[in-house]
């Protein structure tokens, strides 16, 4: 089993983007023929707050509700929430931190990628979420790999009862490669 975590802030309401995105991968995995399940701690947080959706992805059923405390990716959506470690200690070793940043952050064992994921959303006009799954795919992509950008189009497709548009799959390809040539780098 692999544990991809996505940190965020909820928003007023419950929703957020950091649980959206989580819900897109997570579909995406399952379109992948994997087996995935979002968890959210019991009481959300209240809005503004930190929080964080983790998504628990399996080549077997999965039947344990359990939140894991441990991470083999994890995604801090929130920029200002960029620091190491992210929300705790919780990565594996061997694990993959996306940071949403401006700038380049590095940490003596840690494969970090530090990408600006709201700058490529923003000159695409796309929705976030699209930026910050291409940032997941990459990530996962150098743990795990069967995820494809068809997969996460599809979930997308289901879970916001909406087509991508040609804006967030520019924006889902572009961060991909960004996060892939960040990981490279290091």
């Amino acid at each position: 089993m692999r544990v991809v975590c996505f940190h965020g802030r909820r928003e007023i309401g419950g929703e957020a983007l950091f649980l959206s995105a989580a819900r897109i991968f997570a579909g995406a995995a399952n379109h992948a023929g994997f087996s995935a399940q979002v968890r959210t701690p019991g009481f959300p947080s209240p809005p503004g707050s930190p929080d964080r959706a983790v998504v628990k992805i399996s080549r077997d059923q999965l039947t344990d509700l359990a939140i894991p405390a441990e991470y083999d990716l994890e995604i801090v959506c929130d920029p200002l929430l960029a620091v190491v470690p992210p929300m705790g200690d919780a990565l594996k070793p061997g694990g993959v931190l996306v940071l949403n940043t401006e700038s380049v952050i590095e940490s003596r064992g840690v494969h970090i990628a530090s990408v600006n994921l709201d700058a490529i959303t923003s000159m695409r006009a796309a929705a976030p979420e699209a930026a910050h799954l291409g940032a997941a795919l990459a990530g996962w992509e150098a743990l795990e790999g069967r995820i494809s950008i068809q997969n996460v189009i599809e979930a997308y497709r289901e879970i916001r009862d909406e087509t991508m548009r040609e804006t967030e799959e520019a924006a889902l390809a572009e961060a991909a490669s960004a996060t892939k040539s960040a990981l490279s780098a290091e």
